[in-house]
């Protein structure tokens, strides 16, 4: 009997040790969680405009009137680009598989983006600065996006060109879909009952209508002629549209290597 109570007891005694524990677990997440909303209080760290311009964004020094734009490569590629910002030339990168940072450059007449080449004379090192891209640019402050081209084996001397598709809502309307051709083959594009073929560097864009409540979905499907003539599908999703909302979409190459692309998508809610 005595030994039965004895072990009534004590699994009791653990039961109540445990509870505690768990009380204390949860009163230390409520302090830390507070401590958390304490110290975020005064900051607006959830800004649309700044929650782009992540560390390795350019130009975060420049003001309201620079030129904002994102740098987009549709194949991933490790190369460091330069520009010139007054004397100095500055890295940017373009991102893949995400629209990356914002960046910022002083209002200009174009956009040129060099590569850093270093080369050995009479034993001393020299470093050159040689254009590779370049795009006209606007004096604007408004938002838009420059697309780097895929070009295999640049070629000595030769400066490319780049496209680039302006954020303003004159001409990237609310409730549309834009789509730009960012790979260097032809692409058949369907954008629901919107179709054509789209030449690089070209757009085809598609209105959307949305539901009661709002929201809806835009069908797109992208194909490819093959060797024999044969069409190739690379694309078929739904992707999802609100009302009031502006998308921009771009075909990259897909991030495991596998022969298919993958469709990337910018939305604005039209702020």
């Amino acid at each position: 009997m005595n030994r039965l109570l004895e072990m009534i007891l004590n699994k009791h005694a653990y039961l109540v040790f445990t509870m505690f524990a768990l009380l204390l677990g949860a009163l230390s997440t409520l302090q830390a969680e507070a401590e958390s909303e304490e110290m975020f209080e005064d900051l607006d760290v959830f800004d649309k405009e700044e929650a782009f311009e992540l560390p390795d964004a350019v130009g975060t020094d420049l003001d309201d009137d620079a030129l904002r734009f994102f740098l987009l490569t549709a194949h991933p590629t490790k190369q460091v680009y330069y520009y010139r910002e007054e004397d100095a030339y500055r890295p940017i990168r373009a991102a893949f598989n995400t629209f990356g940072n914002v960046h910022r450059i002083s209002p200009r007449p174009k956009l040129v983006l060099f590569k850093k080449v270093t080369q050995t004379v009479e034993g001393k090192v020299k470093v050159a600065y040689v254009p590779v891209f370049e795009i006209n640019v606007e004096r604007r402050p408004d938002l838009f996006a420059v697309f780097v081209p895929h070009v295999p084996g640049v070629a000595a001397g030769k400066v490319y060109g780049m496209r680039s598709i302006d954020f303003t809502k004159k001409h990237f309307p609310l409730n549309q879909v834009t789509f730009i051709n960012t790979l260097p083959k032809p692409l058949a594009v369907a954008l629901e009952g919107n179709r054509g073929v789209v030449q690089p560097g070209e757009l085809l864009r598609a209105s959307y209508k949305t539901g009661r409540k709002g929201a809806g979905y835009l069908k797109v499907a992208l194909a490819i002629r093959g060797a024999e003539g044969d069409a190739k599908l690379l694309y078929n999703k739904r992707i999802s549209v609100f009302k009031d909302e502006r998308i921009l979409a771009i075909p990259i190459a897909d991030p495991w290597g596998r022969e298919a692309v993958k469709v990337l998508t910018y939305r604005d809610a039209g702020q």
